[in-house]
């Protein structure tokens, strides 16, 4: 559950479902809104650490208002529900950072509760950074010199125009292959990881689920050939990815995606040490993916 200075803010334009989650969540510390402009006005009023929005409403839609959402209260965690794919909506919501998970309507109610609370539990992470940062504890967030950005990608011809790209800029390192990539990732410190679709999209999504897991302060690009509205929602929810680029995508939005999610990278290295594991055990290839697949399997969250 959360406590009182942590609401909840459900938003969807049909009553009933709102009545419904309401229902779901009998005893914790909530309010819903009917529609996007009540949800505007609540928040006005009101401090909210999660807002849970449908997609698809009238006049304005679920990715339209959390947008709005983070101009008004940039710390609170935004979700969408959403029963249908409405790709375009869903990439602008990944890439403009609107949205920290995607959960499919009918939902799980064990899920969606176990959803909301890892919701509130980061909500609550970041107000503890932002205390120690006012109180002088944390250092400074900047860029580091030996910052490093591991690009995967099977043409060796992309990952030769990467290294030219960028190499004045980071550290980098290149992989053909997902194997290879966990080598690097285990050997060195790496703040940034682009990975390109064409090495599977499925088992593409669950390495980036697994380095997301065992290293959680690597920040995610995922660079693809087309618009999969399923395969995006399954890499923000399980791997969390940062930026998702639709090919041919221009070489000022690549340099700009990795600017912002080295700083990104920046800000999560000040996460509680508990919450980092900067020393993860070695394990081969096959089992980091067997693991992820089998958490996948159990996991009681999106």
């Amino acid at each position: 559950m959360n406590t009182p200075d942590k609401k909840i803010l459900f938003v969807d334009d049909e009553p009933q479902v709102l009545e419904t989650i309401s229902l779901i969540f009998r005893g914790w510390h909530f309010t819903t809104a009917v529609g996007a402009e009540a949800a505007l006005k609540a928040i006005s009023d009101d401090k909210f650490a999660v807002v849970i929005s449908d997609q698809r409403m009238p006049g304005m839609t679920g990715a339209e208002l959390l947008k709005k959402v983070r101009e008004i209260a940039p710390e609170t965690i935004r979700i969408i529900l959403t029963g249908y794919s409405d790709m375009d909506s869903i990439i602008e919501a990944i890439n403009s950072g609107e949205v920290w998970r995607f959960i499919n309507k009918p939902w799980d109610n064990g899920k969606l509760k176990g959803t909301v609370k890892a919701a509130v539990d980061l909500y609550e992470v970041n107000q503890m950074l932002k205390e120690q940062q006012k109180a002088g504890q944390a250092v400074n967030v900047k860029q580091s010199d030996t910052d490093t950005v591991l690009f995967i990608d099977k043409l060796v011809e992309h990952l030769k125009r990467y290294q030219a790209l960028f190499e004045e800029s980071y550290n980098i390192c290149t992989s053909e292959t997902l194997p290879d990539a966990l080598k690097i990732l285990e050997s060195k410190p790496v703040s940034v990881i682009a990975c390109d679709s064409s090495l599977a999209s499925e088992e593409g999504a669950d390495f980036l689920a697994a380095v997301k897991q065992r290293f959680p302060a690597v920040v995610t690009i995922f660079m693809s050939d087309s618009k999969d509205a399923n395969e995006a929602i399954r890499l923000i929810n399980e791997g969390q990815i940062f930026r998702y680029l639709v090919k041919p995508f221009p070489r000022q939005a690549l340099m700009d995606a990795v600017q912002e999610a080295i700083q990104k990278h920046n800000e999560l290295k000040l996460l509680p040490k508990e919450m980092i594991n900067a020393t993860p055990r070695v394990v081969s290839f096959s089992q980091m993916m067997s693991d992820i697949r089998r958490r996948r399997e159990e996991k009681k969250a999106y």
